[in-house]
């Protein structure tokens, strides 16, 4: 399990103007979103699930808490040392948190990409 508890987690690309009653990540239209908040960049991650999933926290949240949600990816992170990640949102969703890809960074210089394809809370 890599924790990258302390390490910030930022978007790549932040849409402003959505509903404010969409930052919950209320399943929508089937659809759910991480309940991120606009602008929100102090976020812990940890990859869990064999590799193949993140699990996103508020920083300086206690470990015991649960996560704010949990990313299952469409490959399974490199087992090399995480440095850093960040996330690209859904073009065209209206919801704040509809995270589509995550991108991760390692101690030896590489970098990952993973889709993300369902986002659970």
């Amino acid at each position: 399990m890599e924790n990258g508890r302390g390490g910030r987690l930022g978007a790549r690309a932040f849409r402003p103007g959505a509903c404010a009653f969409l930052l919950w990540g209320f399943p929508i239209l089937g659809w759910t979103a991480c309940p991120l908040l606009p602008g929100e960049s102090k976020l812990d991650f940890r990859v869990v699930a064999e590799r193949r999933a993140v699990e996103l926290r508020r920083h300086g949240v206690p470990d015991s808490a649960p996560p704010l949600c949990t990313l299952l990816l469409d490959c399974r992170v490199r087992s090399a040392t995480v440095s850093n990640a960040s996330y690209t949102l859904r073009g065209g969703s209206i919801l704040i948190g509809d995270i589509s890809t995550m991108h991760f960074l390692f101690l030896d210089g590489n970098t990952q990409s993973c889709g993300v394809t369902e986002i659970r809370q």
